[in-house]
């Protein structure tokens, strides 16, 4: 009987599980043959199986398509890579370089802090041309320190800053503490 034979007979999953176990052996077996004849096979399985399991360590779902579909770029020139060359140190390179490249795609949650900390950054430098369009000769040397230090508050309070929505106010609350004009 074939192997399909021999599942589709099976009556437990313990029987599929064993002849299941008895194939992979198999191919392990078949495997092993192969790179004991030839010994870049074996180094060209090594690296594929090492890039391969890389891969295995990232979730799809917490990433975008188009950065899913970025570390798939770089997995498929690894292996086009490792598939191209005889030379193991350079098949260990292009495993080491696409583990590099696909360690540092974003995730969602990467992406989104990305975004928040531009946000943070444009806030931060609009509060500070505000501020350093304020001329410190207006003011007396102490009102002027008093404006410097909500402003330095500010700026305090922006990097600390979870979400987005908080960032206006942070800015609007400093904005009439360092500028008494627009209350």
């Amino acid at each position: 009987a074939s192997s399909k034979e021999a599942i589709n007979n099976a009556q437990t999953k313990e029987a599929i599980d064993s002849l299941v176990s008895e194939a992979k052996e198999f191919i392990n077996g078949i495997k092993e043959k192969q790179e004991e004849v030839d010994p870049v096979q074996k180094d060209r399985n090594n690296a594929l199986d090492s890039i391969k399991r890389y891969l295995d360590i990232f979730d799809e779902s917490e990433y975008s398509e188009g950065n899913w579909a970025i570390i798939l770029g770089y997995y498929n020139t690894c292996v086009e890579k490792i598939n191209a060359t005889s030379v193991k140190e350079e098949m260990e390179a292009a495993v080491s370089e696409a583990k590099s490249l696909i360690l540092n795609v974003l995730t969602f949650e990467e992406e989104e802090y990305e975004k928040l900390l531009e946000k943070i950054e444009a806030g931060k430098a609009k509060l500070t041309e505000h501020f350093e369009s304020l001329p410190e000769s207006d003011y007396e040397y102490s009102n002027y320190y008093i404006l410097k230090l909500a402003y330095e508050d500010a700026l305090v309070l922006l990097d600390q800053v979870e979400y987005e929505d908080e960032i206006q106010g942070i800015i609007d609350e400093a904005v009439k503490k360092i500028d008494p004009r627009k209350e």
